[in-house]
């Protein structure tokens, strides 16, 4: 079989690239269509479709506008050159990603599956997760009922491609995420005289309206003192807001003492720092199916306060693997935080429970597995 994997805007890129080279390892016949040029580990078995207008070396929120019309551009040239590709070259499989122009993917999509079947993950059953603008969303249900099956990460995820997107139940299939990496050792040193040490939290990811960091920020002001004093919060991401509106929050209530910020794009390094030495992570996301920072937090090992919402109403154990409050309820939110903050022991037992379960979880060779019984299943 020869498959194609695209994920045109990079939009997930870690997943996809894992997905890639676990498929490569199972001797499948890979080529990962993209616009990202300067990862050396995808040299072999990538095609740059959607990368034939250069952009600019620097991104800022005033050049954000000119950078999603190349983008645009880039987009619909793509796709393009990925139809002339499938007429005159035997394709079997196209397996699609998140889709950052559903209305004109829709277009491509019926003269694709005149040469070969095509699928996709669903990473968010909400386009972009209501956030974005409206040339962004529109014809994504119609773009979803029109592939051959969708692949979903959770329970959660399936049930509304049934009953919102009326797709059929055996033209869905659930695939978990796998964590990005093994399992981590539990760092029993930050663990210990809890009491006489200040809680790290950590709230990370691309900071977008969706997840919640205002909410999160909100919440803090109705901490006493006391429990603010035992705190040492860390928000890093890349912004895909307005970075005063964030730091009107931490002023108007007088964070900084307890609020260190982190924009920008985050290094493997740092990024690595700022896991090993939280104690818990915060997820106040307003809408979510699949979540990265999640498997993150699972291999380091990291208890969590999330949203009651989607997958993480179905992942997280309550009172086990940490605490799940009302979404956008920043009362909620605050009580669940003083929660965990006069029970800091249960940090321990927690993160051993998620360190157990984590292990549980499927690794990208049997994610592999499953994905390559879906593609063979299209074929029969």
């Amino acid at each position: 079989m020869k498959i194609l994997i695209i994920d045109s805007a990079c939009l997930t890129w870690q997943y996809t690239k894992l997905l890639c080279d676990s498929l490569i390892k199972k001797d499948c016949v890979i080529k990962l269509v993209c616009s990202k040029k300067d990862d050396q580990d995808i040299q072999k078995y990538y095609l740059n479709f959607f990368g034939t207008l250069p952009l600019p070396k620097f991104d800022s929120m005033h050049l954000r506008s000119l950078m999603k019309f190349l983008k645009g551009i880039n987009h619909f040239i793509g796709l393009i050159r990925l139809l002339f590709h499938v007429n005159f070259y035997k394709v079997d499989i196209l397996h699609f990603q998140i889709s950052p122009l559903p209305w004109i993917d829709n277009i491509f999509l019926k003269l694709y599956k005149r040469k070969c079947k095509v699928i996709c993950t669903i990473h968010n059953t909400l386009s972009f997760h209501g956030g974005a603008n409206f040339l962004q969303r529109i014809g994504f249900k119609s773009l979803i009922r029109n592939y051959d099956l969708c692949i979903v990460h959770s329970s959660y995820s399936k049930k509304v491609l049934e009953d919102d997107y009326d797709i059929r139940s055996d033209n869905i299939f659930i695939i978990h995420h796998p964590l990005f990496n093994k399992v981590r050792k539990i760092n029993s040193k930050k663990y210990c005289d809890l009491d006489r040490k200040k809680i790290n939290i950590l709230y990370f990811g691309i900071i977008n309206k969706y997840k919640g960091v205002d909410i999160f920020l909100r919440s803090l002001r109705f901490l006493d003192e006391n429990i603010l004093s035992q705190l040492n919060i860390n928000i890093a991401g890349k912004l895909l807001v307005k970075r005063n509106s964030i730091l009107e929050i931490s002023k108007k209530y007088n964070l900084g003492k307890y609020v260190n910020f982190n924009f920008g794009w985050i290094d493997e390094n740092t990024k690595e720092d700022l896991f090993e030495n939280a104690h818990l992570v915060v997820l106040p996301y307003l809408h979510i199916d699949g979540s990265g920072v999640l498997a993150d937090a699972f291999e380091y090992n990291l208890p969590v306060i999330a949203s009651d919402i989607g997958s993480f109403s179905e992942l997280i154990i309550e009172n086990e693997m940490g605490y799940l409050f009302d979404s956008a309820n920043e009362k909620a939110l605050s009580l669940t935080i003083e929660k965990m903050i006069e029970n800091k022991f249960y940090l321990v037992n927690m993160s051993q429970k998620i360190s157990d379960l984590a292990r549980k979880i499927d690794d990208w060779d049997v994610t592999a597995n499953k994905i390559l019984e879906i593609y063979s299943s299209l074929k029969k």
